[in-house]
């Protein structure tokens, strides 16, 4: 059975979800969450996107990991990612890797309307010893109006330790969304 009482929801294996942070994008240069990262105290985390909508239409969602100074992480991002077309008449799917530097590319081509946002629950493992990752998986509306749901992998190249996150526009604000990050108790 499961508990939910005061933002924790236990689990009879005494685990858990501990809601740690919200932000709610207004014309947002970025939304960042620093130092949130307390390995002592929970095995892994989740970043809740809702209704991300960004001012520029096509435009890419970027990512990078931050470091408890705080300050962006420099290094290469891997990715690998695969995207399904859920709209009939949609045409192919679509699955690669790339190497960004200095940030991770979520999602470009995401167009600028309420109805089309884009939503995701993302995975992040940032142990104090270990390369910080993180699993997206999410759906939108692109600017060719094809529905999409994605997945996204990513991993830093060297970097461990990381306390934070940031996401960004690679142009443009965020006009709006909600993101709230859950700690997993261990």
């Amino acid at each position: 059975g499961a508990l939910i009482k005061d933002n924790l929801l236990a689990s009879s294996a005494g685990g858990g979800l501990v809601k740690l942070a919200t932000a709610t994008a207004s014309d947002s240069a970025a939304i960042t969450f620093d130092n949130f990262v307390d390995n002592s105290v929970y095995a892994s985390y989740l970043l809740y996107v809702e209704n991300h909508v960004v001012a520029s239409d096509t435009t890419n969602l970027d990512f990078t990991f931050r470091t408890s100074a705080p300050a962006d992480i420099s290094d290469d991002y891997y990715t690998a990612y695969y995207e399904r077309k859920v709209k009939s008449g949609a045409g192919s799917d679509a699955e690669g890797k790339e190497t960004t530097t200095d940030f991770g590319s979520v999602w470009g081509s995401q167009t600028n309307t309420v109805a089309d946002s884009l939503s995701a629950t993302v995975m992040l493992q940032m142990p104090d010893s270990g390369l910080a990752r993180c699993h997206w998986d999410g759906s939108l509306k692109n600017s060719s109006d094809v529905w999409m749901w994605i997945r996204r992998d990513m991993i830093t190249d060297s970097v461990t330790g990381c306390k934070g996150i940031k996401l960004f526009q690679r142009s443009g604000n965020i006009t709006s969304g909600v993101y709230t990050i859950y700690g997993v108790k261990k």
